[in-house]
């Protein structure tokens, strides 16, 4: 399926999420705080699973600095505590889905990572193709 970046300090529902992941075909990439899940996010990722609430800042500062790095998967926010104040100014960074940690929830959260996944896969294949057909090698534009 794709390859998933999980960024949550907490290490038990971290390591469930893997485990539910990887049942389902992905290959999760773990990280406890926003620094751990720079140095290990890439491109390659097709969908990011954030805590809004991490050790070292709010989960959307995070986001847009992965942004800022050129990582564009869709992203899916997750907390057990959504207030407002914490979603605020997300909706400008391409939020895939918020999610409320509990409640009986994991099944949506499955579903909405296999909808990025598959989102993420066909921007990139669009991407791809409307490069190819402008001549320019698989690239949508040349740099100046």
């Amino acid at each position: 399926m794709g390859k998933v970046l999980v960024v949550d300090d907490d290490k038990s529902y971290r390591d469930m999420l893997a485990l539910q992941l990887r049942k389902k075909g992905h290959e999760p990439v773990l990280a406890a705080d926003g620094q751990e899940a720079l140095e290990k996010a890439n491109p390659n990722q097709e969908a990011l699973v954030i805590d809004l609430q991490l050790p070292d800042g709010g989960g959307c500062d995070f986001l847009a600095k992965l942004r800022a790095k050129g990582i564009t998967a869709f992203a899916i926010l997750v907390s057990g505590d959504l207030r407002e104040e914490y979603v605020e100014g997300c909706e400008l960074l391409d939020v895939f889905d918020v999610h409320q940690k509990g409640n009986g929830g994991l099944s949506r959260l499955l579903s909405s990572i296999n909808a990025a996944v598959d989102f993420t896969n066909h921007a990139k294949e669009a991407y791809e193709l409307v490069g190819a057909l402008s001549g320019n090698n698989g690239k949508v534009c040349e740099a100046s």
